[in-house]
């Protein structure tokens, strides 16, 4: 875990009230249901500050042991984190604090996280290759125009993922549709344009 994360989670981890939990926890299995990860947001105790708090639970579907707990910020974990296998390892991958990301390893029970306050990019939606080995991810910086990137993911839980391709401007020229092959990215550009794209 890089040290700007660690000073993150133990930011809200001073306003985190259990008794403020919101009704509705989000659940999502992983590939092979082996595995499920559940989301519970809490309003914090600072009223200086609207953001919320997320408590993140892995669990293990069929004894229901949980294996793993943390806390992070508000951000939409449910919708843009996604399960990936690779190699016969199941991870669980997700964005978090507006910049940074997270992967979870289930032979090791171990969460690596990175974030840099020199690359604040918000990620939105993760699209991995047939190998995952890159994957695509949508996302911005805040309040700037939509990117497209793909990183090398060759060793999933080796942080930062280099980058190895770039689209600025993704709403307006062209939006991710699947992968073809692993060196090879479908896109829709001007919402009817399909192009390939290599990588």
């Amino acid at each position: 875990m890089t040290e700007e994360i660690a000073i993150l989670r133990k930011d809200i981890l001073k306003y985190f009230d259990k008794q403020n939990e919101i009704p509705g926890e989000k659940v999502k299995l992983s590939t092979s249901g082996l595995y499920y990860y559940a989301v519970f947001k809490y309003k914090q105790a600072n009223p200086k500050r609207n953001c919320l708090i997320c408590k993140i639970e892995i669990w293990v579907t069929e004894t229901y042991k949980k294996i793993f707990e943390y806390l992070s910020d508000s951000t939409d974990n449910e919708d843009s984190a996604i399960w990936i296998k690779k190699n016969g390892t199941e991870y669980l991958l997700l964005p978090e604090f507006a910049g940074g990301y997270s992967v979870f390893d289930t032979t090791t029970y171990k969460l690596h996280s990175y974030y840099s306050t020199a690359d604040p990019f918000i990620w939105t939606g993760i699209f991995p290759s047939p190998s995952v080995d890159k994957i695509a991810v949508n996302g911005c910086y805040w309040g700037c125009p939509d990117e497209l990137r793909v990183f090398d993911t060759k060793n999933i839980i080796s942080l930062p993922y280099k980058m190895i391709y770039q689209i600025i401007n993704v709403t307006n020229e062209a939006a991710f549709e699947h992968w073809e092959d692993d060196n090879t990215m479908v896109i829709c550009k001007n919402k009817k344009d399909i192009m390939r794209i290599g990588v």
